[in-house]
């Protein structure tokens, strides 16, 4: 498609592009996860010259945005910013589509059923939010619930509430989906493991990468997740933050890795809470499937 796929990319995610000719910075964005692809396609389309780099390709299962699978929902207690962020999410998603030959879908809407065991002020908290902003979300009476979903085992269950815009998201096959847009609107990808050169009078002079080429540009820009120095995870993949940065938590989930037929997605409506916030992933091995639920059955309401 070449740079002439640039602008109507830029239109229809809604950027107006402010660099052209000879004025383009050189733009090198570290990591192709879910931030690093999705700020380097934007950069693109603002007319800026965009080389994007990643260790291990988009999505690959080091990092935070891989996994075949994801839950993406709205329900985020009384964090506003995180609502705004999901309606954003879907914008640009069903706006970067149009015009696209279809494929696989990287979301299938199932709904998510919140089953609580104590108080449900997390979920009470995110409701007004959620229909200000346009998601629709239903409390049902346990006994309703239980009619409506006969497959599921409601002992203990205090609360129950549906999200209705919310379901399975393939997080993978999503950031690749964005490289290879950024790609086909003239963006510059490379699969190689990064490291910045030396620091001099406040500038760096470059990123040398694991292959022996060298990447220079004007604005350097490192989305490395969980790996931000080598000294905090083995890894040198991206080593710019040195003793400054210090990683906090990493999250290493275990997800089904078989395709998942769709009669089986229902299944994870079934995951009950272990905790008061509810159940808010796809389960983890030990509960894949549920024992609880018949996989005969699934809610004819999703």
């Amino acid at each position: 498609m070449g740079m002439a796929a640039a602008l109507p990319l830029a239109a229809r995610l809604g950027v107006q592009p402010l660099f052209a000719g000879a004025t383009r910075p050189r733009v090198a964005v570290v990591g192709a996860g879910a931030f690093g692809g999705w700020t380097a396609l934007h950069l693109l389309g603002l007319g800026a010259d965009v080389t994007l780099v990643d260790s291990w390709g988009p999505g690959n299962a080091r990092s935070s945005s891989g996994g075949d699978t994801r839950v993406i929902r709205a329900i985020y207690g009384p964090d506003r910013i995180y609502v705004e962020m999901v309606k954003r999410a879907y914008a640009l998603w069903e706006t970067m589509a149009a015009g696209e030959t279809p494929t696989e879908p990287l979301y299938v809407e199932t709904g998510v059923l919140w089953l609580l065991r104590g108080d449900d002020s997390y979920v009470r908290s995110a409701v007004p939010i959620l229909r200000e902003l346009g998601f629709p979300v239903e409390k049902l009476e346990t006994a309703d619930a239980v009619r409506r979903y006969p497959q599921i085992d409601f002992h203990g269950v205090q609360a129950v509430w549906f999200e209705q815009r919310a379901g399975a998201l393939s997080a993978r096959r999503a950031c690749v989906a964005v490289r290879d847009a950024f790609t086909k609107a003239g963006g510059h990808y490379r699969t190689a493991s990064a490291k910045p050169g030396p620091i001099a009078n406040g500038s760096l002079s470059g990123i040398e990468l694991g292959d022996g080429s060298h990447i220079e540009a004007d604005v350097y820009l490192f989305a490395c997740g969980p790996w931000p120095s080598e000294s905090s995870t083995g890894f040198p993949t991206c080593t710019v933050m040195g003793s400054r940065s210090r990683t906090t938590r990493a999250v290493n989930r275990s997800i089904p890795r078989a395709p998942i037929a769709p009669r089986r997605r229902q299944a994870w409506l079934a995951r009950a809470a272990s905790s008061p916030n509810g159940s808010r992933s796809w389960p983890r091995r030990r509960w894949w499937p549920p024992r609880s639920v018949s996989m005969r059955t699934a809610p004819t309401e999703i």
